[in-house]
């Protein structure tokens, strides 16, 4: 079974992969400066396919790539013209996708007064500049050398021996080591060396000469699967950003052409015709721009659905080797029993029998036998356990897959923080995010459960929650809440069998550009805004997503709730204020310590909210075990 299970994972992980790959040409910019940081007009670029092309002023022009052994051909071999000046230096920027040329002039430098110097410093603060991380000033072109490839050779080791013919991703490019272990690879001065090495994990990497060494260890074959999967979700994020902001573009094009046809008086008529053209144009970008994100879209989901079916197939051999661990305990602790119990009976009959040498030679070896297969038995038990270890280790990396990170939360509302400690390795809580045009909507939510079971609910909610925001735009936050609970309970089949009571509380809020206002639904889950010292709660809904139901069809509350600039939200599941613990032992935390707790953190720099709460958590929790998972989102307005 288990053979036949990594064989289908293994298929349809070649099947994603090939999709995923099948895309992943991407443009390079070129642009060229001088030595003042200007851009350079008129120079001529040769291509590594013999192509050409004229740089003028600060028009990019792009280049295709398939693979990083391109980027490192373009780097290598571009050539740049211009009467008057020479090549100094290549910089490769792998976060814009730049390419950009310094060249210097050859006229020698006129040795300037000081009066001089003056207006060509009130010029300079005058003039417009490109992005300051790329200043090259003349002083440093006067002392480097040329060097045309800002490349950087590194040498891929395992057990001291050079790994050939790997596959390298590197800022999702691809590269791979040649039969002596090394790959060339572009490098910025200031950037940390981040790669992921097909089947190895890197160790440590160190600096010898010209070539940086790196130390590798083997990854197992479930650890092979898992960090497939990390960088398929990650490059499936990539491109629906990368459509998203293409849409926001469009759309903003778009809006300022309708809006010019609608309000400037002054179009001539082959203008105005023109506008329509050009609008119809940005239409079907448009369209096709949607068209490639549902295709990115359907991508994404069978990738979930796929880690559903592992999920699963993993819960039911967890479950199954559990049940078996417990048998071979058993098993074994009645074998032990028996085995204490003949030394016994072995001992007084030696005492009795002394002299019966043959009748105890053959009892020793009986006993050794049995000794021998207790052994044994412990071996597999052990096997097993690091089996089911190993599972939800794996789990535990997929489920963090779709979490957003804090830097996506803070980028919508700066002074944010998620406080996040699941009880088991992998997490029944779990938070959620997501922008609808003008709208910022974020959740907290505790599913049924915690542990495998509990995991396998998020990824259920994960995936209902996208998919109604994104099919139905503009919904206000108790809408949402209504249609999740409608999708879970018919994807559970909860109407008609009602053989399941699984679901989920939920605190969601939706924030609109430019209001003064937050929209609030909640399954059980309240929100809390403090504001002057003081605790303000909109109560939720006394009814849960999926499950028992109070009602067919239960409709939830939109509740508009006032905000104001320096308001603290907090949304959260129960975990924190249902631990057991305190100085008497057997004393709920409750609500109203974790009221007063927020108050308390409130007031402390962001970067110490997330420990104030851990630290408070385990001298509340002392020796007892977590109860529960603990999910606490902190918004500053």
């Amino acid at each position: 079974m288990r053979i036949i299970f990594k064989f289908f994972i293994s298929s349809i992980l070649a099947v994603v992969f090939f999709n995923a790959n099948a895309q992943t040409s991407r443009n390079i910019n070129i642009i060229v400066l001088d030595e003042n940081n200007s851009y350079l007009s008129g120079v001529e670029l040769t291509f590594p396919n013999g192509s050409k092309a004229i740089f003028q002023g600060n028009k990019k022009i792009p280049y295709k790539v398939q693979n990083g052994s391109q980027v490192i051909n373009l780097v290598d071999s571009v050539q740049a013209k211009k009467e008057g000046y020479t090549t100094a230096r290549i910089e490769f920027y792998m976060a814009d996708d730049e390419l950009v040329l310094l060249m210097k002039s050859n006229k020698p430098k006129e040795i300037k007064d000081e009066h001089d110097l003056k207006l060509d410093a009130l010029q300079e603060v005058s003039s417009h500049t490109v992005k300051t991380h790329r200043n090259i000033y003349h002083s440093q072109l006067e002392k480097k050398p040329i060097n045309k490839a800002r490349t950087i050779s590194a040498v891929i080791m395992y057990n001291n021996a050079p790994v050939k013919q790997v596959k390298v991703i590197y800022h999702e490019l691809d590269f791979s080591t040649n039969d002596s272990g090394k790959v060339k690879l572009p490098l910025m001065a200031a950037e940390d060396l981040k790669l992921y090495i097909e089947g190895y994990k890197v160790v440590s990497n160190k600096l010898v000469g010209e070539e940086i060494i790196i130390s590798t260890e083997s990854l197992t074959s479930k650890q092979v699967y898992v960090q497939k999967l990390s960088l398929a979700a990650i490059e499936i994020e990539k491109e629906e950003e990368q459509f998203e902001h293409t849409n926001e573009r469009l759309t903003s094009q778009i809006e300022e052409i309708v809006t010019k046809l609608k309000t400037d008086k002054t179009l001539t008529e082959p203008e105005r015709v023109e506008l329509q053209d050009y609008l119809k144009v940005l239409s079907h970008s448009m369209e096709r721009n949607d068209n490639y994100y549902l295709k990115s879209k359907s991508k994404r989901d069978s990738l979930l659905e796929i880690l559903r079916v592992m999920l699963l197939e993993k819960d039911a051999q967890n479950s199954y080797n559990l049940g078996k661990l417990k048998e071979l305990e058993a098993k074994s602790n009645a074998e032990k029993a028996e085995f204490h119990k003949e030394i016994m009976i072995t001992g007084g009959i030696a005492v009795v029998l002394l002299l019966i040498a043959s009748g105890f030679v053959i009892l020793a070896g009986k006993l050794k036998k049995q000794k021998t297969e207790v052994e044994r038995q412990k071996e597999e038990i052990t096997t097993l356990y690091t089996d089911v270890s190993d599972n939800i280790s794996a789990a535990k990396v997929i489920q963090n897959t779709i979490l957003p990170t804090t830097e996506i939360i803070r980028k919508e509302i700066p002074e944010a923080f998620v406080y996040y400690h699941p009880r088991d390795v992998v997490s029944g809580d779990f938070y959620w995010c997501h922008r609808d045009g003008n709208r910022f909507i974020i959740a907290a939510v505790d599913c049924t459960g915690h542990g495998v079971a509990g995991a396998f609910m998020t990824f259920i909610g994960y995936k209902i929650l996208n998919q109604v925001t994104r099919d139905n735009q503009g919904l206000n936050a108790g809408q949402i809440l209504t249609l999740l609970n409608k999708e879970l309970i018919e994807s559970l089949n909860q109407y008609q069998t009602g053989k399941t009571n699984a679901g989920m509380d939920i605190a969601l809020c939706v924030f609109e550009d430019g209001k003064n206002t937050v929209e609030f639904s909640g399954a059980n889950n309240p929100l809390y805004i403090l504001r002057n010292g003081e605790i303000l709660q909109t109560k939720a809904d006394k009814q849960g997503i999926g499950g028992k139901q109070r009602e067919i069809n239960f409709q939830f509350a939109n509740n508009v709730v006032e905000i104001q600039k320096g308001d603290k939200i907090f949304l959260f599941s129960d975990g924190y204020a249902g631990q057991i613990g305190g100085p008497s032992g057997n004393e709920k935390y409750m609500f109203n310590r974790f009221r007063d707790l927020l108050v308390k953190i409130s007031s402390l720099p962001l970067e110490n909210r997330e420990a104030e709460l851990e630290s408070t958590f385990q001298a509340w929790r002392g020796s007892y075990e977590q109860l529960d998972d603990l999910l606490v989102i902190g918004l500053t307005v």
